[in-house]
């Protein structure tokens, strides 16, 4: 899945939180000190990093913050174990601050209340729970439905509609317009881009390639996004056009220094190293130059080139750019698809900066010119 209106959220959540201050403060004094909610406006903040030992979340006052922004309630679930013990999490946030008319879409029926569900201890993260398109909406049961938080509990009635047996229908089957979330995923790519550098695709598919199918699991997401900032930046990450997969290209410094792999191999092959040469080693996919002041020797990963991917051995693999697009050779196939193509792969072809729908053919030309034939 993909984290969409994070970046919006906690951005439209702290603006409102900053205006409706007073009311706040008003309803919740009995709860919570007036020198917290400097603290509680900062931790909304997108880019916030908590103090060290303290972990990343939003309190129950952000979720009932949140509840209020988007004008329709919100369910949080504990874990089962959770809702048995007396530090139960669970609560129904309404959104008590705005109008009831104000909480009703264009057909005039009550937003359907969201629901957030305990997901993981080892990830400390709750996940919502959603209808799939084409089948019944879910459903809460009345045993289910938590305790209103911070306001009077008839007021559940009010925002909620509940069903003959008291539950509720979770969610609603409105659903957002293809192009609205393809807006909406290009706008936060770019929130990404700016923020890091790097698209988040290609920090999703390090991710994949280089530590999940290693074994490789709970790393901060920002050491992942430092990895593949840097393995982009040395030129070395290339992508497979057959299997998709990231591939990195990886040369141990033991082998470039005097006793190391490579390095013996070009003493032994061309005797004393010279800095003014470059040194190929073809079977290991990789160009060096000579450091003569510290006797190693320095890969050009300009000039090495990854030949094989490292997942389905296939051999089109092509670097990637920061943005995610792939440095494509002409006559590669692209991802684009293509309609009435002659060639039978259904992609489009890359040829010269441009995609084709077919590759360029040669046709043979004959001129006889003063008695001399041109082929």
């Amino acid at each position: 899945g993909r984290e969409l209106f994070w970046h919006a959220l906690r951005e439209n959540l702290k603006k409102h939180l900053k205006e409706n201050l007073d009311r706040y403060k008003a309803l919740f004094h009995d709860f919570i000190d007036a020198a917290e909610w400097e603290d509680i406006i900062n931790e909304c903040d997108p880019w916030f990093v908590p103090p060290e030992g303290v972990p990343l979340g939003l309190r129950n006052i952000h979720i009932f913050g949140l509840a209020n922004v988007l004008h329709r309630p919100i369910i949080l679930l504990d874990s089962l174990s959770g809702m048995r013990s007396s530090g139960d999490y669970s609560a129904t946030f309404l959104p008590g601050l705005i109008p009831v008319e104000n909480c009703k879409g264009k057909d005039g029926q009550l937003n359907k209340p969201i629901c957030i569900a305990w997901s993981s201890s080892g990830r400390n993260h709750y996940i919502p729970l959603v209808g799939i398109k084409g089948c019944a909406l879910p459903k809460l049961p009345l045993k289910l439905l938590p305790k209103a938080w911070g306001v009077p509990q008839d007021l559940i009635c009010k925002y909620i509609k509940l069903e003959d047996d008291g539950g509720c229908i979770i969610g609603g089957d409105r659903s957002l317009q293809d192009k609205y979330l393809l807006r909406l995923v290009a706008a936060m790519e770019e929130v990404f881009m700016n923020r890091h550098g790097i698209h988040p695709s290609l920090v999703a598919d390090v991710h994949q390639y280089f530590y999940r199918r290693t074994g490789v699991i709970g790393l901060q997401p920002e050491e992942v996004i430092a990895a593949a900032r840097k393995v982009v930046s040395e030129n070395r990450l290339h992508k497979c056009l057959m299997c998709g997969a990231l591939s990195e290209l990886l040369v141990p410094s033991e082998w470039l220094s005097p006793g190391g792999k490579l390095y013996n191999l070009a003493k032994s092959t061309h005797g004393q190293l010279k800095p003014d040469k470059n040194y190929s080693f073809p079977l290991n996919n990789v160009v060096c130059s000579y450091d003569a002041v510290n006797d190693v020797l320095v890969p050009d990963f300009n000039l090495s080139n990854l030949t094989s991917c490292n997942w389905c051995r296939g051999n089109s693999v092509r670097r990637v750019r920061s943005d995610a697009s792939i440095v494509y050779l002409d006559g590669d196939r692209t991802n684009t698809k293509s309609y009435g193509g002659k060639c039978g792969c259904g992609f489009k072809h890359y040829w010269d900066g441009k995609e084709y729908d077919n590759l360029p053919e040669a046709f043979p030309i004959t001129l006889e010119w003063g008695g001399r034939v041109v082929r």
